[in-house]
């Protein structure tokens, strides 16, 4: 068979389709940079969002227009679009010559072919109407424009990639855990009574249970799948609903949205096959989360009975031999109640020592009579006695803070903890943030405020550490550590020459709405943000050792966004 040249175009048209939008995301050249681990980085995703959104309706708008055109092409070949909706037997013999008598039988019978008008409108039709349609049909200047407006956002800006999904996934299961928030709250939009946004999709509740269920947190998977289930289960019943209402035209109060257009029975299909799959999707999942809980539940049960050892409770002696910390019985909690109570005091759920313990006081010190604080006195506010740990308020300004800022953001790396077994820096999980070092030679204001730190301290900076600055993402936060290397630890960016680390200044160089506090798990107090202020404390007892009750943790950022500044 010969297929005209116009129809062969046409069918090449058809397979270059998937291939345009294959190479429409080939351009994309994603870099695991980890951009859910500061809000600076998010700030710049958010505008990159937008421009996306921007050229994606706009290609829209144009594929209609070439669409509306292809369709008028259609619709005034007459050839084309009249084919079977025009006459039938009866009709033909009115259009006949007056006299002329041709007897129709048979259903078959193809009455089009009885006009000759009709026969110069089929070969109008596909020798010069489907060759022009078939032109405007291929026309992909819409889709060369979409690509080049995405080449040249992908050369200049960052694009999330899998690890940083991964990442924001995790980090709402975390907030969920230490901020006690309801699965179907966070689905909805709602972080708190008064600060919610856009309502999750089923299938964006499906992609955080998928996450955590790659991760092997069951626990937190199966809520989410089960929160997309019933997502599901109330889209068909106002579904049903709305065709009974339909139907009866009864006043059903049920909740709309805008009005949307009719959808025709392919659509209608093709979205309840899209449910049907996504349902067995969600059972297989907390199928299979169910089978895998219950499988380590009866291994832990066989474990305990054969050997007489709580799993749970041996891991945490195991992970508490690794860390080889003595503690002098000063903090000598498991690991795992030191997070408990971290998570109580990321809540707010500390006690008011300050109606428990009359010596603590706040003062406008002078720091041991120095004289830069003769005239502008610090505020200074004690938290706790032994160990010490104070605030000190308005002690870097707005015009600094936003200096130091501009310096760290082109700096940025994410954040990194020590290995206590090779002494080397490596990223974790424990540790959600980024991070740069600011040094003296960068500004005249660094200078300023490192001279201003020794003022506060009456430490000398001689072999101080630079200055850090970190930014914290989605549910950014650093779990409870120490500021100092333990015995028979070495760090190897810390010179032994050097000591260790004797005390912590950490600047506040923004307010957190909710959450982001400093928590002092074995000193039951939490330091909430306060922009302008700075924290200090000593991590050495007088005699070199470290002092293990100023383990602390830094709280995730609930909402809003969390600038910190140390030196040690």
């Amino acid at each position: 068979m010969v297929i005209p040249s116009s129809l062969k175009r046409l069918l090449t048209f058809k397979i270059k389709v998937p291939v345009l939008l294959v190479l429409c995301c080939s351009f994309l050249q994603f870099c695991s940079c980890d951009i859910f681990t500061a809000q600076v980085e998010l700030e710049s995703i958010f505008d990159l969002r937008k421009s996306v959104s921007g050229a994606v309706v706009e290609y829209l708008r144009q594929e209609e227009l070439r669409l509306a055109l292809v369709r008028e092409k259609f619709e005034i070949s007459s050839g084309l679009s009249r084919i079977g909706v025009v006459d039938n037997g009866e009709e033909y013999r009115k259009k006949l010559l007056p006299g002329e008598d041709v007897s129709i039988s048979g259903e078959s019978e193809n009455y089009d072919i009885l006009n000759p008008i009709n026969a110069f409108l089929a070969i109008k039709a596909l020798s010069v109407d489907l060759a022009d349609l078939v032109k405007h049909a291929m026309d992909n200047t819409n889709m060369k424009s979409f690509n080049k407006l995405m080449e040249s956002l992908s050369a200049t800006r960052k694009f999330p990639d899998k690890d940083d999904l991964k990442g924001a996934a995790i980090a709402l299961t975390r907030l969920q855990d230490t901020y006690l928030l309801k699965t179907e709250d966070l689905s909805e939009g709602c972080l708190q009574d008064d600060f919610c946004t856009v309502t999750l999709s089923v299938q964006d509740c499906i992609e955080i249970g998928r996450q955590n269920y790659q991760e092997r947190s069951y626990d937190h998977a199966i809520p989410w799948f089960e929160e997309a289930l019933r997502k599901l289960d109330e889209q068909e019943s106002h579904l049903y609903l709305n065709s009974n209402n339909n139907e009866t035209n009864l006043e059903i109060p049920i909740k709309r949205g805008p009005p949307k257009p009719t959808k025709t029975p392919f659509f209608t299909e093709l979205s309840n096959q899209t449910r049907e799959s996504q349902r067995e999707e969600i059972i297989e999942y907390i199928s299979w989360s169910n089978d895998i809980k219950n499988t380590l539940s009866v291994g832990k049960q066989f474990l305990a009975e054969l050997t007489g050892i709580e799993l749970d409770a041996f891991i945490d002696e195991v992970v508490k031999a690794a860390e080889s910390q003595p503690t002098d019985g000063e903090a000598e909690d498991s690991y795992s109640t030191v997070l408990k109570k971290y998570e109580a005091l990321c809540r707010g759920e500390s006690r008011d020592f300050i109606s428990q313990n009359p010596s603590l006081k706040c003062t406008l010190s002078t720091r041991a009579n120095n004289p830069y604080f003769m005239i502008g006195p610090v505020k200074e506010e004690q938290l706790h006695v032994d160990p010490p740990l104070w605030v000190f308020h308005d002690v870097i300004y707005n015009s600094e803070i936003e200096v130091i800022k501009a310096i760290s953001k082109p700096l940025f790396k994410t954040a990194t903890v020590v290995n206590s077994a090779t002494g080397g820096t490596e990223q974790s999980t424990t540790r959600i943030s980024k991070s740069a070092w600011v040094i003296n030679d960068d500004d005249d204001v660094v200078r300023r405020v490192n001279k201003r730190i020794m003022y506060l301290t009456n430490l000398d900076l001689y072999t101080a550490e630079d200055l850090q600055v970190a930014n914290y993402g989605i549910g950014g936060m650093y779990l409870p550590h120490f500021d100092f290397s333990h015995t028979n630890e070495t760090i190897k960016f810390l010179p032994k020459e050097e000591g260790n680390r004797i005390a912590t200044l950490m600047f506040y160089m923004s307010d957190v709405r909710v959450g982001g506090g400093t928590a002092f798990p074995h000193l039951n107090l939490t330091i909430w943000p306060e922009k302008g202020a700075a924290a200090f404390w000593y991590n050495l007892k007088p005699d070199g050792r470290g002092d293990y009750r100023t383990q602390h943790g830094a709280c995730p950022v609930l909402i809003g966004s969390k600038w910190g500044r140390f030196i040690f």
